[in-house]
């Protein structure tokens, strides 16, 4: 028989039949998407949050009272003593780019009790962040519209599998200080993800956590590994592209030891928020265990998240803990990526951080059980064995771990830290067996240079300025260094234009032109770049007391030009780190309602009450904000920020964002791609900028001797991203 030619009447009546049948089939697979729980959406709060929604609150406490007559856990406003976890978010996030979450937990409770209720605690206070961030981020992953059946399938089987392993350890090894930490992360995602659906319930058992749920947003690292371990045929990866800068330099004289970080990543994960948790764990089961040494802790993070995924983390236990991400490009190491005998990493990060008092002991935990996934080279630095001042310990400030499937190498490098004064890390392999086993000599073979730890462009400019840092507003400088137009090291000359934007210690790879030509995916033109600087000095005089309350300040500062690349409408985002939430007593910020420059003192609602002496040191620094969402932003301040007077009349900048505060965009008006623009307000001189758009906060704090001394005022980073000092 002859088919029908669509043309004809009998062809009309096929491509209906086609079109209804094609339909139907769609239909079914959705119907069977959510019936079978593979979608992974999360369910929509009462309240939508968005664009179209009403403004999230900037600040929020709550807390979790036990109810002693029925047993069950309830959540109220503000702040109660008796409380088994209290959290307070403060959202300024159109303001300084960040939000803030201060949680705290009681110890006149068990453990468990105490991590299912921080994760109550934490998505009571910050469902709206939580409900843009999974928008942004993963919404439809293994959803219904970018949905492959094969690899979903998988990924939910092997996760699902991975869950009720651990799930059977816990129950064979109660006494495992390993297990007991373990069982309480789970424990807290368990009440993240209950308390978003409404649904408060304490698990008295096992617990089952949906492979596809929120344990989604904390697996955007792991994800990474189990695609191509998975076989995902339409992949994300892009080859080459590096995910974080990091630096450790030890100033003149010993005098101080900086720790920096820069997060690479896509422009969708700009929500983020500043986080600092107190817990009040036991070191194991065991009612008179000693607790745990790292409970107090603060890092840099995303909504629903509860480690940090960039990584950074400041410990309580002296440590400070951070990772540039180095991959695997080897297929035949896959297959040690296994569901049992494994913990995923994001789980195995948080628990060497709350065990773990020293490098040795951090390694020894974390390589157990390792999954192969989120392949890091992890850096460890014990404060406690740093002497100002002193001749090098020749152990224990510095530990080097890198991990790839089926292995993990480890070593103390405090030695070449005092040798060379700095240690830089840039998402290659440092050992050599790593480098090897992990497939990088046959991408040297292909690509060149790139490619190799001793010759790839950010190996080569960090050897190049690591010596321009002497204090905190240098190592600022560096991190958010990016001169590809001017820079020799940053040139590929098998790219079409040479100069890429990528080969800086701060990508922007959204200004490498759409139409050039380029070896591979990772010097194209992609939403990506460096997005953050975290920096960290060595404690102050208080030691690891962990003041959390004391007078300081965090001063926000801005330089700004018109990008000519995008028409003059670049991003922006203002960054107060707020010292990572230790010892901030006031936020001082240069954006007020109404066209001038207001320079008010804001106190910041968090730690309530909480003033215990002085405060730690910590500067964090604004990336660039992508104009992302929908279209009509909402003008919400007003920076002080006026155009040069030698490149025309002085204009206000206008500072735009969105309501659902899902990006923020700079509008600068007419523009001169020549024109400069500077930074005015109260204290703060003139600083001619010749970078693209970056915003930078600097905490300081009047009790840190060798930082800055009392009374004194700050040192203003004026210097541009983009420029070499």
């Amino acid at each position: 028989m002859v088919a029908p030619m669509y043309g004809s009447p009998g062809g009309r009546l096929a491509r209906a039949l086609t079109r209804a049948l094609a339909l139907a089939l769609v239909l079914a697979l959705l119907v069977g998407l959510f019936l079978s729980g593979l979608t992974g959406a999360i369910p929509i709060s009462g309240r939508q949050w968005g664009p179209d929604g009403p403004v999230p609150p900037s600040s929020r406490s709550r807390s979790v009272l036990l109810d002693a007559e029925t047993g069950q856990l309830r959540l109220v406003d503000g702040r109660h003593p008796d409380a088994v976890a209290w959290a307070n978010l403060t959202n300024a996030i159109r303001e300084t780019g960040w939000a803030f979450l201060e949680l705290r937990t009681n110890g006149r409770y068990n453990d468990s009790l105490q991590a299912y209720a921080a994760g109550v605690v934490e998505a009571a206070v910050s469902e709206e962040l939580i409900y843009m961030h999974w928008v942004n981020t993963v919404v439809n992953y293994c959803g219904p519209f970018e949905y492959e059946v094969g690899y979903c399938e998988k990924l939910k089987n092997f996760l699902e599998t991975n869950l009720e392993w651990m799930q059977e350890q816990m129950q064979r090894n109660k006494g495992s200080a390993y297990w007991h930490q373990v069982r309480l992360t789970l424990l807290q995602l368990k009440g993240l993800e209950d308390s978003y659906e409404s649904s408060v319930t304490f698990p008295t058992g096992r617990f089952t956590i949906k492979p596809l749920g929120f344990l989604l947003l904390q697996l955007a690292g792991d994800l990474g590994d189990l695609e191509p371990a998975l076989n995902k045929t339409k992949s994300k990866h892009v080859m080459g592209s590096g995910s974080c800068s990091a630096l450790i330099k030890l100033l003149p004289g010993q005098s101080d030891l900086l720790i920096a970080h820069n997060t690479w990543s896509s422009y969708q994960n700009m929500l983020r928020i500043i986080k600092k948790y107190w817990f009040q764990f036991r070191e194991d089961p065991q009612v008179n265990s000693p607790l745990a040494p790292g409970n107090k802790l603060v890092f840099s993070s995303y909504p629903g998240t509860l480690f940090s995924c960039d990584d950074f983390y400041i410990v309580g236990s002296g440590l400070v803990t951070l990772e540039t991400t180095i991959g695997n490009r080897n297929p035949a190491l896959w297959k040690y990526v296994q569901p049992k005998d494994s913990v995923l990493e994001w789980v195995r990060n948080v628990v060497a951080n709350r065990l773990a008092l020293d490098g040795d002991a951090w390694a020894d935990i974390f390589q157990k059980f390792n999954s192969g996934t989120y392949n890091n080279q992890w850096m460890i630095v014990d404060y406690k064995a740093f002497v100002p001042g002193g001749p090098s310990p020749r152990s224990r400030v510095l530990t080097v771990l890198e991990q790839i499937p089926g292995m993990v190498v480890v070593a103390d490098k405090t030695s070449e830290l005092y040798q060379k004064t700095y240690w830089a890390s840039y998402n290659i392999p440092y050992f050599e067996s790593v480098f090897n086993a992990s497939g990088m000599q046959a991408l040297v073979a292909q690509y060149g240079d790139w490619f190799s730890y001793d010759r790839s462009p950010r190996a080569q400019i960090f050897r190049r300025n690591q010596s321009l840092v002497h204090d905190l507003d240098s190592m600022i400088r560096l991190m958010r260094y990016n001169d590809f137009l001017h820079d020799p090291l940053s040139l590929c000359k098998a790219c079409s234009p040479q100069a890429n934007a990528e080969n800086a210690i701060s990508a922007r790879s959204d200004l490498n032109p759409a139409n050039g030509s380029y070896p591979f995916q990772a010097l194209q033109q992609r939403s990506h770049g460096g997005i953050d600087v975290k920096v960290r000095p060595r404690p102050g005089p208080g030691g690891w007391g962990w003041a959390w309350g004391g007078r300081g300040r965090a001063v926000v500062t801005a330089q700004v030009k018109a990008d000519g690349r995008t028409g003059g409408r670049v991003g922006a985002g203002l960054r107060s780190g707020s010292e990572f939430g230790l010892g901030v007593g006031a936020l001082r910020i240069g954006a007020a309602r109404g066209p001038a420059w207001a320079g008010a003192q804001r106190p910041l609602p968090w730690p309530p009450g909480d003033q215990h002496g002085p405060g730690q040191g910590l500067s964090a620094c604004g990336g660039q904000w992508p104009h992302v969402g929908p279209a009509a932003p909402v003008p919400v301040e007003r920076l002080a920020l006026q155009r040069s007077a030698a490149h025309g009349p002085a204009r206000p900048l206008e500072v735009l964002a969105h309501r659902g505060a899902v990006g923020l965009s700079l509008r600068l008006g007419p523009t001169d791609p020549r024109g400069a623009t500077t930074c005015r307000g109260p204290d703060l001189p003139p600083a001619r900028s010749v970078g693209f758009v970056t915003c930078c906060a600097q905490i300081w704090d009047p009790g840190l001797p060798g930082l800055l001394s009392s009374g004194s005022s700050p040192r203003w980073d004026t210097g541009p991203a983009g420029a070499q000092h």
